[in-house]
């Protein structure tokens, strides 16, 4: 078992220059994608986008892979690469507003509140993602929102997720009607990875950086219904949304331990920390 993030580093590209490479069938159909979309992978960036699919993969690690429905990765080489869905590279692809949020590589989009983008995830579609099992996770690059800034709320229940509330809070709602929250000046910088998990329908858990924090207002929400509409990011709604920018996102089933919810953090860690600067 991982005890800490420190422990555990993932395979670089540098370390594997100079063999020959077979890659992982998922891997290559993501590459396929990139090319058709005019945007194929350098060598190096093939090794690294490998290397994080063999990792979520990993049955020591969880096999995050299998449980998850939609896994969206912007903080890639192009802005056309950014769009995909690791989990159905020819399927839908991210939308951008008009005008559209700012594209930065190795980091993904800008949203400023009024710019944001539509994800190729409807929750009543998925798989894994169900009312009673959903989890959420979305690794942010700048410190900026301060309100919920990514899935849907139709005026009634939804899901959402705020990783840092203007009271320095994570709020989140898990299929559910009223926002769940942390404890009020426990979350200072929304940067990282923050997931959200429903486990019943009569429980729920968050985690930020892979250590569990306690939901002190609204805990355990009954789950609602989930809406018919793609989760959006930067916003909750058509309204006003919030400044963000996501490096990655991923939607999937309810992970149910705290092993799995650390092991979320310390791949998706190795990924940042190996992208270049």
């Amino acid at each position: 078992m991982l005890a800490a993030a420190s422990a555990f580093t993932l395979t670089t590209p540098a370390t594997l220059s100079g063999l020959s490479y077979a890659f992982d069938l998922d891997a290559e159909a993501l590459f396929d994608e990139m090319s058709d979309e005019g945007v194929p992978a350098s060598l190096a960036n093939r090794l690294r986008y490998q290397t994080f699919i063999a990792q979520l993969k990993d049955t020591v690690l969880s096999n995050l892979w299998s449980t998850a429905d939609c896994i969206l990765v912007p903080a890639v080489h192009a802005e056309a690469a950014a769009a995909i869905n690791w989990k159905n590279p020819s399927g839908s692809k991210i939308v951008l507003s008009a005008p559209a949020p700012t594209f930065t590589p190795y980091r993904g989009w800008l949203t400023d509140g009024t710019t944001r983008a539509t994800l190729p995830f409807n929750p009543t579609a998925g798989v894994n993602f169900t009312q009673n099992s959903n989890r959420g996770c979305v690794w942010l690059m700048t410190n900026l929102g301060v309100s919920s800034i990514l899935g849907w709320f139709d005026g009634t229940d939804g899901w959402t997720m705020a990783p840092r509330l203007s009271t320095d809070q994570i709020g989140f709602r898990a299929a559910q009607a009223s926002q769940s929250t942390t404890a009020g000046g426990g979350v200072t910088n929304g940067t990282g990875l923050t997931s959200t998990h429903r486990t019943a329908s009569n429980a729920t858990n968050v985690a930020k950086n892979g250590i569990a924090v306690s939901v002190t207002g609204n805990a355990n929400q009954t789950s609602t219904t989930l809406n018919n509409h793609d989760f959006l990011l930067g916003a909750i709604t058509d309204g006003a949304g919030s400044a963000c920018e996501a490096a990655i996102i991923m939607f999937g089933a309810a992970l149910t331990s705290a092993q799995q919810r650390e092991n979320e953090f310390l791949v998706c860690d190795a990924f940042i920390t190996g992208l270049p600067a």
